[in-house]
């Protein structure tokens, strides 16, 4: 960070031209203010990376970052007499500005005019791309969790005991976790849940065949259930448990929470936010009837 040229040599990137344009989804990337360090006189382009994107820390995460952090990040702008990423960005573009729950100090521009048509050449190539025929059968449950990364980044195991709920009540036969990619331990063999083989596929690369079976997606917050209503119509009957978290578990952020808010009232005859325990059994038992 501290070596915008080093790390650039590092990363074994070369520059042979001037560029206009930077795209990236984040003001704070290390390498991408690396990179504007030998393109400054880019324009900077932002663009959605799904709901992280719309909360205050996406554009202010300076107020996150240690101390030992904010000193190299100054002692490299006086030495190198650099500008960063988060200095001169001006536009956006968001897959739905309606979403929007805290005013962004940028000009915000959309992605696409969504259309269906749009939307079929995107999964089409999505398809080839990752090749979904050989996980189809993969990801033939009736139930499928997402897990997060709680375990590994928060040394906490506190989501389990309601996922151990869920697979009483719909049957472990029922039920497959998704791990999370960067979650190395899998904590759910010992308890009889079937787990996914291929840890780098991307589910929402599912959501067209998905939509039309029998399955539902669960989840605390993970933003794979939620990523492809920004490139489809697909149409996915999902449980959202985030108002379930365990006590003195993990705090969602208020701005965050008031986007999940918003995203639920807009898609409320797909996605469902169980606030009681009672709440999420009788969802259950409703979708066991319906589908």
């Amino acid at each position: 960070m501290l070596f915008p040229k080093h790390f650039i040599k590092m990363a074994h990137l070369s520059f042979h031209k001037r560029y206009d344009r930077i795209l990236t989804n984040g003001l704070f990337h290390d390498l991408d203010n690396a990179i504007f360090y030998e393109q400054n006189q880019a324009q900077i382009i932002l663009f959605d990376e799904g709901y992280s994107t719309y909360a205050k820390s996406f554009w202010n995460a300076l107020e996150e970052f240690s101390k030992g952090h904010i000193i190299v990040r100054r002692l490299s702008k006086l030495i190198f007499r650099r500008t960063y990423l988060d200095e001169v960005a001006k536009d956006i573009f968001l897959y739905d500005a309606d979403l929007c729950v805290n005013k962004m100090p940028f000009r915000i521009h959309s992605i696409w005019d969504k259309n269906e048509a749009d939307a079929d050449k995107i999964f089409e190539m999505i398809n080839y791309i990752f090749d979904t025929s050989k996980v189809k059968t993969e990801y033939a449950k009736k139930y499928i969790f997402f897990e997060e990364c709680f375990a590994s980044d928060f040394n906490n195991n506190g989501d389990l005991n309601l996922i151990m709920l869920i697979r009483d009540l719909v049957g472990k036969e029922n039920l497959m976790i998704k791990l999370h990619p960067r979650d190395k331990t899998n904590r759910f063999a010992e308890n009889g849940i079937c787990t996914n083989k291929t840890i780098s596929f991307p589910a929402e690369a599912l959501a067209a065949d998905i939509q039309n079976s029998n399955t539902v997606f669960i989840t605390y917050s993970s933003g794979s259930v939620l990523n492809y209503k920004f490139i489809s119509s697909c149409n996915i009957k999902s449980i959202l448990l985030y108002k379930l978290m365990p006590t003195g578990f993990i705090n969602m952020p208020e701005d965050r929470l008031r986007w999940f808010e918003a995203f639920g009232k807009k898609y409320s005859d797909q996605f469902f936010v169980p606030e009681t325990m009672e709440e999420l059994k009788s969802l259950l038992n409703y979708f066991e009837e319906i589908m």
